[in-house]
């Protein structure tokens, strides 16, 4: 949830928006698109796995979509 920024009992809808934005904001194609260097890229595309993962084990326990 910390990596997140939510809190653990926050309303799905709230998750969901929180995972997007970070995501938008973190995501490779975007920071290539922005010109960022390769390491910074390579940093982006580490951050957006741990996002995913984090989601995804946020949704099983929560058991939502």
């Amino acid at each position: 949830m910390r990596l997140l920024g939510v809190r653990a009992d926050s309303d799905p809808q709230v998750i969901k928006r929180a995972y997007r934005r970070l995501l938008s904001k973190h995501h490779p194609d975007k920071q290539a698109g922005a010109g960022a260097s390769a390491l910074q890229v390579r940093e982006a595309t580490e951050r957006t796995r741990e996002l995913h993962s984090a989601y995804s084990l946020i949704r099983e326990r929560r058991g939502f979509r």
